[in-house]
């Protein structure tokens, strides 16, 4: 589900920040959201302008009356909007009680209105077509091509399946013979891994996948974490050390939740090897244990 999160701040408390401070703080907030893309989450958002140049719009006497300053006279505005894919309402407060912009003011986060955004969508793509009768779908710069033997139509479907903002694309079938099959069997498969734009190459056998090259998923919980892994793990996976592990294809995986990156790379000397040594020991990330050797 897509969730709305509206973040508020008191312009004093900012204002009052050196600007040291204020990058840290803005630093911080660019972290997490990367991981929070990594996970598949981060759909979008807007940082906001100072409510000293805001307008407000309404209807007095038949007529629009524009006046200065934000809707909400409050200490507390609203600095931006950020756009989450979650589970559910409890997964999306997971999420971004960790986000560090919390420190500076609360967050509101709401449902999407899935039926008047379809509307809207609806209505763009009709306006799209309206405009332009032809559009030619233009290949993304950089796909990452993965090799299969055989099996890439199968593993495309499972990572749809089983990511957020992942879906199968195009088949496209050999029109001539090849070394590794003959006209008509499926060669390429285009697939998209939590927006990430990937093809996959059914080469034949003698081509195998290493840990030189992994997929990182960023996790909210101890629950996300399990899912993720035990899917990947099941029918032929392999766990491994230090949340890798590999899939049935032999394409590996680091299931990171995101308190471990936080923890690792904590400013605190201390709490990062403390962090460190606990997640030496593991295999599936354990969130409870790298939340006690954070707190020591």
């Amino acid at each position: 589900m897509k969730y709305v999160c509206l973040g508020y701040i008191e312009e004093g408390n900012w204002d009052s920040l050196s600007e040291a401070d204020g990058q840290q703080v803005l630093d911080e907030c660019f972290m997490y959201d990367d991981q929070l893309r990594s996970g598949g989450h981060f759909l979008g958002g807007e940082a906001l302008g100072s409510s000293r140049d805001a307008v407000t719009l309404r209807i007095k006497n038949g007529q629009v009356d524009v006046t200065d300053g934000p809707y909400a006279e409050t200490k507390e505005v609203l600095g931006g909007i950020l756009l989450l894919d979650a589970r559910d309402m409890d997964h999306a407060i997971a999420l971004m009680s960790k986000h560090p912009g919390v420190k500076m003011g609360p967050f509101e986060i709401r449902p999407a209105d899935q039926q008047i955004n379809s509307l809207i969508a609806e209505r763009g793509v009709g306006f799209a077509k309206t405009k332009e009768k032809s559009i030619a779908t233009k290949p993304a710069k950089n796909t990452i091509c993965l090799w299969y033997d055989g099996d890439a139509e199968a593993a495309a479907r499972f990572y749809a399946e089983t990511f957020p903002n992942s879906s199968t694309g195009a088949v496209h079938h050999a029109p001539g013979d090849y070394p590794a099959g003959k006209k008509g069997d499926v060669l390429t498969v285009e697939f998209t891994v939590m927006g990430m734009p990937c093809l996959g190459l059914n080469g034949g056998p003698g081509i195998v996948h290493n840990m030189a090259f992994s997929f990182q998923v960023a996790t909210a919980d101890q629950a996300e974490t399990d899912r993720y892994w035990n899917a990947i793990v099941s029918g032929g996976g392999e766990e491994s050390q230090c949340g890798w592990c590999k899939d049935r294809w032999g394409v590996n995986w680091q299931i990171t939740p995101i308190v471990l990156t936080q923890g690792y790379t904590n400013p605190n000397p201390a709490v990062a090897k403390r962090v460190f040594d606990a997640m030496m020991q593991m295999k599936k990330i354990d969130v409870a244990a790298i939340e006690a050797a954070i707190r020591g």
